[in-house]
């Protein structure tokens, strides 16, 4: 037998092998497709969910980022008063609500620049009318953290 022999394929026999070729490669395709669609489709899923995950917790850094951010001015929200005496809360309401007007303007101040002296003569000796009768507010500490805490007491004038 002689080497060219060995190695002589008809054209016949190779238009075969290639159909055959052709043909495992469609039907490994076919076979491969749908799982590599379910495969694709998970990964797709994942990557949305990883993204809206992401986003959410970009949006609560940034919160946080304002809340630090905040945390060194004096907020509405973190002003304390703190009775030494016994006041009808009706009262306190009212004493309240007239001790935050005069705060107003201090409200987005920074904390470690507001004098404690200044405010203690803008507070000290106001005078409230609730129902026919007068109220004058004593301060009696203030207290500078991270909010602003007045202990105050209430006289009926």
């Amino acid at each position: 037998m002689t080497m060219k022999r060995f190695f002589s394929v008809s054209l016949r026999a190779l238009q075969h092998k290639a159909a055959l070729l052709f043909l495992g490669v469609l039907v490994g395709a076919g076979l491969a497709y749908p799982w590599s669609c379910q495969r694709i489709h998970r990964l797709t899923q994942e990557v949305h969910r990883l993204e809206t995950e992401a986003a959410s917790l970009k949006d609560q850094l940034k919160k946080y980022e304002e809340l630090l951010g905040r945390r060194d001015t004096v907020q509405a929200d973190r002003i304390v008063f703190i009775y030494r005496n016994k006041v009808p809360d009706y009262v306190k309401n009212v004493v309240e609500r007239g001790m935050r007007d005069r705060l107003s303007p201090h409200i987005g101040k920074d904390l470690a620049k507001l004098d404690p002296l200044l405010l203690e003569q803008a507070l000290d000796g106001q005078v409230f009318t609730v129902e026919q009768t007068q109220w004058e507010v004593e301060i009696r500490s203030i207290r500078i953290t991270d909010r602003l805490e007045f202990s105050l007491a209430l006289k009926e004038k």
